[in-house]
């Protein structure tokens, strides 16, 4: 019973955000992007927390080791 109001609450807040979709997107047809071919790129997470914001970048650029780099 005490779970209740928690349980209510995250409900309640969960109900009240909009849902995002992706109405349109374009990608040139004629560019083909192949994994080899990257010298190196960027991986930026957009959050507010900076430690987990650097924890996330971290952890995505060790899935490509010498050619992602957090930024």
């Amino acid at each position: 019973m005490k779970q209740l109001p928690i349980i209510l609450s995250v409900l309640f807040f969960s109900a009240c955000s909009s849902n995002t979709k992706i109405a349109n997107s374009w990608r040139d047809p004629a560019v083909t992007v192949h994994a080899d071919s990257l010298n190196k790129f960027v991986v930026a997470a957009l959050l507010k927390n900076p430690s987990i914001r650097r924890q996330v970048e971290d952890e995505m650029a060790a899935l490509m080791p010498g050619k992602a780099v957090p930024s």
